[in-house]
C-alpha cells in the first residue's frame, strides 16, 4: 500500500478520534501499524535515487538530496539515527510522516513525499520536496515589505494547520524556506503533534507520542519554569 493511502485511511478515523478524546481522556489511540512505509530492500542509493550531496546533519539526522529514479527529480531524504530502533523511536518517525503528509497540499508547507524503511538494519527516511534556501539563508537580504507578506503568508498556513489539530512545535528561521518566487514553505515536523492530545508519556504502543520542546535557543522562558 502506498503511504499516501494510509494517511486517506488513517486520518478520517484518527480525526474524529481526536476530538472525542481530548473531552474525557488523557490520550489519543493512533494506529501505527496502519503507517506503512516502502520497502528498501537493497538500499536507498541502488533503489531510490542517486545520492547528490549532504546538506544537513544533526543529532537525530542527516539531509540529503537525491535525484530520483522515478522522475528525474530532486528530493530530500531525511536519514535518521535510531541507535535502538524501540518502538517510540519509530513511531516518532511515523507521526512526523504522518503529520508533514496531511499538510502536504497547504500552500505554506513543504510537501511530504515518501516514506521508506530498511528493516535490515532498521534504517528510516523521509522524502520531501527539495527548496534549496531557508530565511535564515536571506533574512538580510528582504526588504521590510518582503518580510512582511512571508509572514502573512506562513500566517494563513499556519492557521490552517492548527484547525487540522495540528502544532508544528519548532517554527524557526532555518524551517522556513523559500522557493525561487520567494513564498515560504515550513518543514520539519519532528517536534510537532496534534495539540488536542494531551499526552505526557507513551503509556501504549498506541498512544499519539507527544511532540517535544522544538530548538532550545528559540523557546519562550516560560517553557522553562
Amino acid at each position: 500500500m502506498h503511504p499516501w493511502s494510509v494517511v486517506a485511511f488513517v486520518w478520517p478515523t484518527y480525526a474524529v478520534a481526536s476530538i472525542h478524546l481530548a473531552t474525557r481522556a488523557s490520550s489519543c489511540v493512533l494506529d501505527y501499524t496502519s503507517i506503512l512505509p516502502r520497502p528498501i530492500e537493497v538500499s536507498i542509493s541502488a533503489e531510490y535515487g542517486e545520492f547528490i550531496r549532504t546538506i544537513g546533519s544533526g543529532s537525530s539526522a542527516t539531509v540529503s538530496t537525491y535525484r530520483r529514479y522515478a522522475d528525474d527529480k530532486t528530493v530530500a531524504i531525511k536519514e535518521y539515527r535510531l541507535p535502538l530502533c524501540t518502538t517510540d523511536e519509530t513511531q516518532e518517525v511515523k507521526l512526523e510522516y504522518l503529520l508533514g503528509a496531511m499538510v502536504s497540499n497547504m500552500s505554506s508547507m513543504t510537501p511530504t513525499l515518501d516514506l521508506l524503511h530498511d528493516a535490515s538494519v532498521c534504517q528510516w527516511y523521509l522524502v520531501t520536496e527539495h527548496i534549496p534556501h531557508s530565511l535564515m539563508d536571506f533574512r538580510l537580504n528582504l526588504g521590510p515589505q518582503e518580510l512582511v507578506d512571508i509572514i502573512l503568508s506562513l500566517e494563513v498556513g499556519i492557521h490552517a494547520m492548527h484547525s487540522l489539530g495540528i502544532s508544528h512545535g519548532d517554527i524557526k528561521l532555518e524551517n522556513v524556506l523559500l522557493t525561487s518566487d520567494q513564498k515560504p514553505k515550513l518543514i520539519d515536523f519532528g517536534s510537532a503533534t496534534f495539540h488536542r492530545c494531551r499526552v505526557d508519556a507513551l503509556e501504549a504502543e498506541t498512544n499519539v507520542a507527544p511532540g517535544d520542546y522544538g530548538t532550545p535557543a528559540y523557546l519562550p522562558p516560560e517553557v522553562f519554569t
